[in-house]
């Protein structure tokens, strides 16, 4: 809920900034992080060096298919910094 909130909060405050497409990356984004969340609270579990190696490496592997790759995520971010640091400089 919480999320959904911040999402609508950026797509105010950039809505003459970002484009359609980039708002649908941010939430994208923020959906993958409240499966993330989600995965860490209840997939992994807290006992993990307790656990065998097979539940051990399929709780990895499913977190790492939430995560994807990440870096291409942190890239879009960037990108975003950059363009509103242009946005603000430059008009």
């Amino acid at each position: 809920m919480q999320i959904q909130t911040e999402v609508e909060k950026i797509q105010i405050e950039n809505s003459n900034e970002l484009f359609n497409e980039e708002i649908d990356y941010i939430k994208s984004l923020s959906n993958k992080l409240e499966k993330i969340r989600v995965s860490l609270t209840d997939d992994i579990p807290s006992d993990f060096a307790n656990k065998g190696v097979i539940e051990q490496f399929e709780a990895m592997k499913g977190f790492r298919r939430i995560i994807g790759n990440i870096d291409n995520d942190l890239s879009f971010l960037g990108c975003l910094l950059i363009k509103g640091f242009f946005i603000q400089r430059h008009s």
